[in-house]
């Protein structure tokens, strides 16, 4: 009962948040990345350049890989080896020595994780542009912040934020090395599916990099993975004159790149199958699951998977009539990877992240939305007995 309890209060928790659909996730990258940047914007209003500033630096053990770093956001990368990527030395004018590598990767053919590290990423100063520097200036509605990996550079930004309130002129100069949004993978130029981005308690920038699955054959069928990242400079200046805000390149230019070999894993993926009778309606369910992701297929001896129109102020759209809530033998949740289809058909298919490990079951609940406008959430079927509107999928062993 107490594990029908805990089942019960994450459903409760997640009902009400509706899986975003892939083009609507592809609708923000896009808006977000804008193509390859050379470096990464964080475009915010001044009222919120304070709170930016007041993130606090997440500690991290010297020596811990990108991986590690993350882990408590994602367990998933727990029990996963590091890897051994070629190092970037760079010398920069503006930073001194940089350091940047690939530690932490995995592969299986169908997932591709990726982890890099740049030292001694950015640096903050003061700065007064002339006349003649602002002649290729550009407005600006917002400033542009980064996160501030020290007390100097919080201080800077906090000073600018103080100018842009009173009114009074002030400006600093940024320089940094960041990293293309594009990765290639075996020379493929691969979008992201999901990232994680931090500085560490050193200044040092550290990212995850998680991408669609399944690969493209060419990748899959590959005993090996070649990772390369171009890395960029940019030297750039924000300054505020008292009116507006204006900004402008000193330097861009391309600084090598991060590169590494990883080797495919052999972790095998899993399979399960499972039956239950809901109401008047067979359900047979089958998932294909590895450490980092797989796919539940439900079929249903009854047409029960066709879209929903909804009408609502003057918008008709068709959506999916259900969704799927995934646990495992000890409540862990799997969350649903990229939406739901909009095919309508029979089987109902999802993908799901894992966990990082291998379950003996996955229990399965069935939650149908209402029909109308204003009941368009989701609630189990079975007259919302939870314990009877589930399937429970046993690890096939052998």
């Amino acid at each position: 009962m107490k594990e029908n309890d805990r089942i019960r209060n994450c459903l409760h928790e997640n009902l009400s948040g509706l899986s975003v659909s892939p083009e609507e996730r592809k609708r923000m990258l896009e808006s977000i990345t804008e193509g390859d940047k050379m470096r990464r914007k964080f475009h915010i209003s001044a009222a919120l350049v304070a709170a930016i500033m007041l993130l606090c630096l997440t500690a991290l053990a010297v020596g811990a890989s990108v991986f590690d770093f993350f882990s408590d956001r994602d367990t998933r990368l727990e029990n996963i080896s590091d890897v051994k990527g070629d190092e970037t030395q760079i010398e920069s004018g503006e930073l001194g020595n940089v350091l940047a590598k690939i530690d932490s990767a995995y592969f299986d053919g169908e997932s591709l994780l990726i982890g890099f590290v740049i030292e001694n990423a950015n640096r903050f100063e003061a700065y007064i542009p002339t006349e003649s520097d602002l002649e290729d200036a550009r407005r600006v509605i917002d400033p542009i912040a980064v996160h501030p990996t020290n007390e100097a550079q919080r201080a800077i930004l906090d000073a600018f934020s103080q100018a842009i309130e009173a009114g009074t002129p002030y400006g600093y100069k940024m320089a940094g090395v960041y990293a293309s949004d594009h990765t290639l993978v075996n020379g493929v130029d691969l979008p992201p599916y999901s990232s994680m981005e931090d500085y560490d308690e050193t200044g040092a920038y550290r990212a995850v990099r998680e991408f669609e699955s399944p690969l493209p054959e060419e990748i899959a069928k590959s005993d090996s993975a070649n990772i390369e990242i171009k890395l960029y400079e940019t030297c750039t200046v924000h300054y505020f004159d008292g009116t507006d805000i204006k900004t402008y390149d000193l330097d861009i230019r391309e600084a090598g790149y991060v590169r590494a070999e990883i080797l495919k894993s052999d972790s095998e993926k899993h399979s399960y199958e499972g039956k239950a009778q809901i109401e008047d309606i067979t359900f047979n369910a089958k998932a294909c699951l590895s450490p980092m992701q797989g796919t539940v297929t439900l079929y249903a001896d009854k047409e029960i998977f066709e879209l929903v129109t909804y009408t609502y102020e003057g918008y008709t759209w068709k959506d999916t009539a259900w969704q799927l809530m995934i646990f495992d033998e000890n409540g862990r949740e799997y969350r649903v990877m990229d939406g739901y289809s909009l095919s309508g058909e029979n089987p109902f298919e999802v993908n799901i992240k894992g966990t990082g490990e291998i379950p003996s079951e996955l229990h399965i609940y069935l939650l149908e939305a209402g029909k109308e406008p204003d009941t368009y959430d989701f609630w189990p079927i079975a007259d919302q007995k939870y314990e009877n509107a589930h399937i429970v999928l046993k690890l096939n062993k052998g």
